[in-house]
C-alpha cells in the first residue's frame, strides 16, 4: 500500500471542495486550487457501483452518527449549530428524540464513481498561497437517503415487543407480509406511525408506508443515476496531507486517542439540550398552574442546564481534535462542569421528575 493512502482523510463532500482545492481540517475552510488545470479537468475515473443499506433501532444521539457515519466532532458542531450540516448530516439538525416513541432509521448509500487527480506536481509558488493543511486527491459520486420511522403508543409493552421483533433486522422491520405478531402489532399503529424522508437528490414521491419504504430503498440507486450524466452528486473527499507535496511542511493529523471525550461530550451535551427543550416546552403550557415554590424549583434547575449548555457551547466552537492536548483539558473541564451540576439519572431524568410532581401535585 502507497504510505500517502495510509495517510489518507475521508470526509463528506462540501460545496467548493473540487479536486485540488486544498482544506484545513482544523477550522473546515476550504482554500484555493493548487494543482494546474490539466490535473484537474480531465481526472482518472474509477467505475465501482455499490449500494449499502443500513438499519438500527435508535436508542441515543450515537445511534444516529453510528447510521449516518458522522464522527463525534461533527455531531457535536452540528447539535451545537457552530457548523452548517451539509449531506445526511443534515438529519441531526431536526431529530428530536420522545417519549413513548419507537424511532427506527434506515440509510441508503449509494457509490458509482470516484474521479482522482491526474498529477502530483503543484504549480509553482503553490507554498505561498496555500491555507489548508490537506488538498483534495479524489471525490467520490453517488448519492445518500436516510428514512426516518416513528412508531407513537401509549403501550410500552407493544412498543417493546416491535423494538425486540424488529432490532437488527431490516427486512423484519420492513417487510409487513412476515404476519409476525409484532409487525401486526404495528400495523394497528399504522396511525401513529411517522415517515420522513431525507434525501440528497430530488424526488418527486415520499414513502408513506412500509412498502414504500422498502421501493424507496430498492429504487434509490436508479434515482442517483437520474443526476450529472449518471453520477449522481458528490458525496466524499479523500484528503491527503499537503506534507506529501513538500516534507519540509508541517503535517497535521487527526488524533484518535480523543474519540473517548467526544463521545462522553455527546452524550452529555445530548442530555442537556433534551432536557432544556422538554423543560421550557412543559413551562409554556404548565406555568400558570404552578406554585411559587415550583416556579423557582423550575427556574433553578434552568439555570443549571443553560450554565452547562453554555459552557459546552464555549469548548465545541473552538474544537480542534488535531491540538489534542488543549482540547483534552478543555473537554475534561466541561465534563466535569456537567457532572458537578446534574442530579443521578442526569438532567433528562431530572427534568422527567419535576414534569410527574407538578402533574401529580
Amino acid at each position: 500500500m502507497r504510505k500517502d493512502k495510509l495517510m489518507a482523510e475521508t470526509v463528506d463532500y462540501r460545496q467548493g471542495m473540487n479536486l485540488g482545492t486544498t482544506f484545513d481540517l482544523q477550522t473546515g475552510f476550504i482554500g484555493m486550487n493548487i494543482f494546474p488545470r490539466e490535473y484537474t479537468s480531465s481526472p482518472l475515473v474509477m467505475e465501482h457501483p455499490s449500494t449499502e443499506i443500513k438499519y438500527s433501532v435508535i436508542k441515543n444521539i450515537q445511534d444516529i452518527g453510528n447510521v449516518l457515519e458522522v464522527s463525534a466532532e461533527c455531531t457535536l458542531k452540528i447539535l451545537a449549530g457552530v457548523v452548517k450540516a451539509e449531506g445526511v448530516g443534515k438529519y441531526l439538525e431536526e431529530d428530536t428524540f420522545e417519549e413513548n416513541t419507537l424511532l427506527t432509521l434506515a440509510r441508503a448509500h449509494v457509490e458509482t464513481v470516484t474521479e482522482t487527480l491526474t498529477g502530483e506536481q503543484p504549480i509553482k509558488n503553490w507554498k505561498e498561497t496555500v491555507t489548508g493543511t490537506h488538498y483534495v486527491r479524489s471525490i467520490t459520486y453517488g448519492g445518500d437517503l436516510v428514512i426516518r420511522v416513528r412508531i407513537k403508543g401509549s403501550d410500552t409493552h407493544h412498543l417493546k415487543r416491535i423494538k425486540e421483533t424488529f432490532k437488527g433486522n431490516l427486512c423484519g422491520m420492513f417487510n409487513i407480509a412476515t404476519g409476525s405478531d409484532a409487525v401486526e402489532e404495528a400495523r394497528a399503529l399504522q396511525n401513529k406511525i411517522d415517515i420522513d424522508c431525507y434525501p440528497d437528490i430530488p424526488q418527486e414521491q415520499k414513502p408513506k408506508d412500509y412498502d414504500g419504504i422498502i421501493l424507496t430503498l430498492k429504487t434509490f440507486v436508479n434515482d442517483v443515476k437520474l443526476l450529472n450524466n449518471g453520477k449522481g452528486n458528490a458525496i466524499l473527499c479523500e484528503l491527503l496531507p499537503v506534507q506529501c507535496l513538500d516534507p519540509d511542511v508541517p503535517r497535521v493529523l487527526r488524533n484518535s486517542g480523543i474519540q473517548v471525550y467526544l463521545r462522553e461530550m455527546v452524550d452529555a451535551y445530548e442530555d442537556l439540550r433534551h432536557a432544556n427543550s422538554a423543560l421550557n416546552r412543559f413551562l409554556h403550557v404548565n406555568t400558570k398552574n404552578m406554585s411559587e415554590e415550583k416556579k423557582k424549583e423550575a427556574c433553578m434547575i434552568g439555570r443549571r442546564i443553560e450554565a452547562g449548555i453554555a459552557r459546552f457551547y464555549e469548548i465545541i466552537s473552538k474544537l480542534n481534535t488535531n491540538s489534542a492536548e488543549a482540547m483534552q483539558g478543555d473537554m475534561e473541564s466541561a465534563l466535569k462542569f456537567y457532572v458537578m451540576r446534574k442530579k443521578l439519572g442526569g438532567f433528562r431524568f431530572e427534568v422527567k421528575r419535576f414534569m410527574r410532581s407538578v402533574l401529580t401535585g
